[in-house]
């Protein structure tokens, strides 16, 4: 391993900047570890407004939400939480909306392992919540 990513996690990533790592939380009251799925995306991918900006013209861009379902389904198969962390926060006024509606449904499906979201890109310390009619929030 050379860096903070594996060799593994390298090769995904420098295909289209995403990969995932499953690491281990500290035990609770001495138990066991607990495993959790860290998904991270790239979401430049679908963001309105950058230089490969691919005007929604690519279902799945870099395949990268068929993966992220492979990488959910493993996780709901071994019953592990999932986080996904991104730069571009996903919602109407920065994701196109064939990306968004992507996701959300995508968040649908597989809540019951993904525990958290999270993104940046806004530049302040800020809140969203989507709910299952914020395909447009």
């Amino acid at each position: 391993q050379q860096g903070l990513i594996s060799s593994a996690e390298h090769t995904v990533w420098k295909k289209c900047g995403y990969f995932s790592r499953l690491v281990a939380s500290a035990p609770s009251d001495n138990g066991p570890t607990t495993p959790l799925l860290v998904i991270n995306i790239n979401s430049v991918f679908y963001a309105d407004k950058t230089n490969i900006n691919l005007n929604g013209t690519v279902a799945d861009p870099c395949g990268q939400f068929a993966w992220m379902i492979d990488e959910l389904e493993t996780a709901r198969e071994s019953n592990y939480p999932a986080i996904i962390v991104g730069h571009v926060v996903p919602i109407a006024k920065k994701w196109l909306d064939t990306y968004l509606t992507t996701y959300i449904t995508l968040l649908q499906d597989y809540n019951d392992v993904i525990t958290a979201r999270f993104f940046s890109h806004t530049h302040m310390f800020t809140f969203v919540a989507l709910t299952s009619d914020d395909s447009t929030a």
